[in-house]
């Protein structure tokens, strides 16, 4: 098999010279909450990574493949041997019906890397498209319940949860020993962890157009509309409205 995986990577490199193509990561490279404009289709063919997605994670390996619509936000932890992956393009429509499907989340599948038609998705222009239909996908699953700067993390996920001060207080800390210890475990301070939070509980209600934009606002821990536009254009630049559209695949 790791013969296999050579041989594409080679033609990956021949094939694809200016697709987004292949990524390595060093082993336990950590890539802090991001996000990325484009739709992401990310194959892994060697060693392994975990993904966290707030209060869901989804462990890869060489085989699986994660697909992300845009703006959707994540964390990923390589393995101890690293891993190395390559990224292919979704095409607009069938990321539309992929996200009509499944809603605005992060979902995974498996293929078998040995027994796949190497040529036709490296030549495909959207290559992803054929993997999302040979392979069937689930989503990534709830974290188990957590303690400390982990517990903490839950609660700042929820927009009716206590506030820092209140946070720290619980965890018998001063606000600045707690806003320093976990930005060292999530990679990020408690009041951007905080910020992402809703925002990615807005663009998946807004995704999926689940009810006026207002009340969106609103029930994901934004003051108002126009709180929620300012976050979101800062994030993306994008209005709601336009949100919706690049979401729908439009």
């Amino acid at each position: 098999m790791i013969a296999d995986i050579q041989r594409l990577l080679r033609e990956v490199r021949r094939w694809r010279p200016s697709a987004p193509g292949i990524g390595v990561d060093a082993p336990r490279e950590r890539q802090v909450l991001h996000r990325h404009a484009d739709a992401r289709l990310v194959l892994f063919l060697q060693g392994g990574v975990r993904e966290e997605v707030f209060d869901r994670e989804a462990q890869f390996a060489p085989g699986e493949f994660v697909v992300r619509p845009p703006y959707f936000a994540h964390m990923d932890h390589a393995g101890p041997s690293g891993s190395t992956y390559v990224r292919l393009s979704v095409s607009t429509d069938r990321l539309r019906r992929w996200i009509e499907t499944r809603g605005w989340c992060a979902v995974r599948g498996r293929v078998d890397l040995v027994q796949l038609d190497w040529s036709d998705v490296i030549h495909h222009p959207s290559g992803g498209d054929l993997l999302l239909d040979l392979a069937a996908a689930d989503g990534h699953e709830a974290k188990p319940a957590a303690r400390g700067l982990h517990g903490a993390a839950r609660w700042l996920e929820d927009p009716g949860g206590p506030k820092l001060d209140a946070i720290a207080d619980r965890l018998e800390m001063a606000p600045y020993q707690f806003t320093r210890r976990f930005a060292a475990v999530h990679g990020v301070s408690p009041r951007e962890y905080s910020r992402q939070a809703r925002l990615q509980r807005a663009m998946q209600q807004l995704a999926e157009r689940s009810g006026p934009i207002a009340s969106i606002a609103v029930g994901a821990g934004f003051y108002d509309q126009s709180h929620l536009s300012r976050e979101l254009r800062r994030e993306t630049g994008l209005t709601p409205g336009q949100f919706q559209r690049v979401a729908a695949g439009a």
